[in-house]
């Protein structure tokens, strides 16, 4: 046997040096270096062709160069990043001889938004024919740099849980509460629509594909003790593994393979942590025992529930719905579960927008709000009482208190209304409905549709530019619709962007600002001055950028994002690609010699994930106080980079959030 090692390369070679994304209005330097392998000196024109960025000087996009043998040189075009998703390169070079072309690796490149969106929206549900009308207008106090009217009708709920399933995409899942959240609406839709018998290929490949896959990312994060932490390589979590072992209960008994193993050492793990609390007791720790019990007798597990029926009263409205339905799993006929449902029918909160329930304890523990309540007792409803007149007020608040995309307030919210709403889909009979609606804007139709049968179910929407709407004053938008029977769920959402120089930080129960920094270590001893610029012959030193947090309350699952100027990358110490030992701001590695080099306080926060354009802390508790938070990026591309904020939050209640200021990052040459 003998190897051989040969090395190739074509006589005319282009290397393209582009960022990995971009920001609108970004003004950037494209570039890429051409080399001449020939073996003696030619000439050569080198074009690009780009699709997103309007070039300075469009007489330069072909440029004569000349290369001595073995020689390269960098070819470069200046431009603004535009308004669109992603930018399109070309490169090409050629002369008589030889020609080459090439994209950039990550190509398109991704155009992200250098503003701040506000969005302002409503909701409602036509029940008879007739119609409805509601006011449009721009905002008075800024000029807005772009935005949209997006109208939705929905002729069936199920439409609704179609939206609601694609706006599960959005959120991450990569971590076991939301690979379950998004696996248990995708369980249910497929149980619900097909007991309705409605076939849809595609769909039903879907929903499959989505169960399969979340099946297995829940096997391989699942901890050695049998529990499931919020996060990769986290502590057993006992209110998440309940939401779990329930999820698993659930895809057995529509018929789904579970491995036997990974379902028993869950049941093993809650049935070791399950007791009956006594009157010392938290309210939220009574309210996690009755999760747990929930999630056993889901799976059929026998389950002593008479302690924590005594302590009913001091129970939340979503924990007192899961209480009457174990007790109904384990004996139907129990008496029981009417007097809880009374006891919740009766503690509605009635508004104009239609009925809900909000737990009045600590809510951080157990990821209450009202809208989950309200999906928990409409789930309620919807098995032992489905002709209350609660259910069609519960299931206006909940289609009312939709986001743009479509969800809720996060991942694990939108996983229990969506459940909700099949349960109510499976009784209401709005599928053999017959009517025709439509959307009008001062009085131009804009959107028209036909509900009944199986095959109209599909939202029928419009998108009307903000130059379709008259800036001064009000827009009428009319809702209407036939028929004697059925629903039609309706939503408008005007969103305009503002920019984000004009913008002030936001502070909404967490403080964030964020700072540049060149020669760390020396301006630590001497005093530090943050920089806006680098200039790439001058440094040769990586940039350190600090995050400062002020944390006024308690809080729990707490994420922090901040994203980089464009023409950067950030340098990832979990790599080990640093000597080992070696003192770094980066990152959460600790250091002998500079135990405090990731900032003060990143102890409370899981290793920083790091993406293309933007770095991720998480802390599933962050006490009240103050946390610095460092990290280093090389500046590589040349230009003047809009910097998004940065932006800390809760996960599950992203109203308490803060964003920092944004800013112009100059890279220069």
């Amino acid at each position: 046997e003998t190897s051989i090692e040969l090395t190739t390369s074509k006589e005319l070679l282009l290397r393209p040096s582009t960022p990995r994304f971009l920001v609108a209005g970004d003004q950037v330097e494209l570039a890429t270096i051409i080399q001449n392998n020939s073996g003696g000196p030619l000439s050569a024109d080198v074009s690009i062709q780009v699709v997103g960025v309007n070039l300075d000087d469009p007489s330069q996009i072909m440029q004569r160069v000349d290369l001595p043998a073995g020689g390269r040189q960098r070819v470069t075009w200046r431009g603004v990043v535009q308004p669109v998703d992603a930018v399109d390169i070309l490169f090409q070079a050629f002369n008589e001889t030889y020609q080459d072309a090439a994209r950039p690796e990550r190509n398109p490149i991704p155009v992200l938004r250098y503003s701040s969106p506000q969005t302002f929206g409503t909701s409602g549900v036509l029940a008879d024919p007739g119609e409805i009308t509601e006011v449009v207008s721009l905002p008075r106090s800024f000029t807005p740099t772009g935005g949209e009217l997006r109208i939705e009708m929905a002729p069936s709920m199920a439409a609704m849980i179609l939206k609601g399933l694609d706006a599960l995409e959005a959120f991450p899942y990569q971590y076991p509460e939301g690979v379950l959240s998004r696996l248990l609406p995708n369980l249910e839709t497929y149980r619900t629509l097909t007991e309705l018998g409605i076939d849809n290929p595609e769909l039903k490949t879907r929903l499959e594909d989505a169960i399969s896959n979340g099946l297995r990312r829940l096997q391989s994060l699942q901890v050695a003790d049998g529990g499931w932490g919020w996060y990769a390589n986290d502590r057993s979590d006992l209110y998440l593994s309940a939401y779990v072992v329930y999820g698993l209960n659930r895809a057995v008994a529509a018929g789904v393979s579970v491995d036997e193993n990974m379902l028993r050492q869950g049941v093993s793990y809650l049935e070791g942590q399950y007791y009956l609390p006594d009157i010392t007791a938290n309210d939220w720790e009574i309210d996690r025992q009755v999760f747990v019990a929930f999630a056993l007798t889901e799976g059929g597990q026998e389950v002593f529930l008479d302690g924590l029926h005594d302590l009913r009263d001091r129970l939340a409205p979503w924990s007192k719905s899961m209480l009457a339905m174990s007790i109904q799993k384990m004996d139907a006929g129990d008496e029981r579960v009417k007097t809880l449902t009374a006891d919740l029918e009766g503690s509605a909160i009635r508004t104009a927008t239609g009925a809900f329930w909000q737990d009045d304890t600590e809510t951080y523990y157990t990821l209450s709000t009202p809208n989950f309540n309200s999906a928990m007792v409409l789930t309620l409803l919807a098995r032992v009482n489905p002709a209350s007149p609660l259910v069609a007020d519960a299931v206006r608040y909940l289609s009312i208190n939709r986001n743009i995309h479509g969800g809720w307030l996060s991942s694990y919210e939108t996983a229990w209304v969506l459940m909700s709403l099949t349960d109510v889909l499976r009784g209401t009979g709005e599928l053999q409905a017959i009517y025709e609606f439509s959307a009008a804007v001062n009085g131009t139709p804009v959107a028209s549709g036909n509900a009944g049968g199986l095959e109209n179910i599909n939202i029928v929407s419009a998108r009307l530019p903000l130059s379709d709407l008259n800036p001064n004053g009000p827009n009428a938008l009319t809702i209407s619709r036939s028929g004697t029977a059925g629903r039609l769920y309706y939503r408008a959402y005007l969103q305009v962007f503002r920019p984000v120089a004009e913008a002030t930080p936001i502070n909404r129960g967490i403080s964030v600002d964020r700072q540049y920094y060149l020669n760390w270590e020396e301006c630590q001893q001497d005093g530090c001055t943050p920089t806006t610029s680098y200039s790439l012959n001058a440094e040769d030193q990586p940039v350190v950028v600090r995050l400062n947090l002020a944390v006024p309350n308690d809080l729990y699952q707490v994420v922090v994002d901040d994203f980089l100027p464009a023409g950067s990358e950030i340098i990832d110490r979990s790599l080990k690609i640093a000597q080992q030992g070696e003192p770094t701001p980066s990152g959460n590695n600790y250091s002998p010699y500079d135990p405090l080099g990731g900032g003060w306080g990143w102890w409370w926060f899981n290793s920083p994930k790091v993406y293309d354009d933007h770095i991720q802390w998480v802390a599933d508790y962050l006490p009240a106080g103050t946390y610095t938070l460092t990290y280093e990026i090389m500046p590589a591309h040349v230009g003047e980079f809009q910097v998004i904020p940065a932006h800390a939050y809760m996960n599950y209640f992203p109203e308490v959030e803060g964003l920092s200021a944004g800013e112009v990052f100059s890279i220069l040459p």
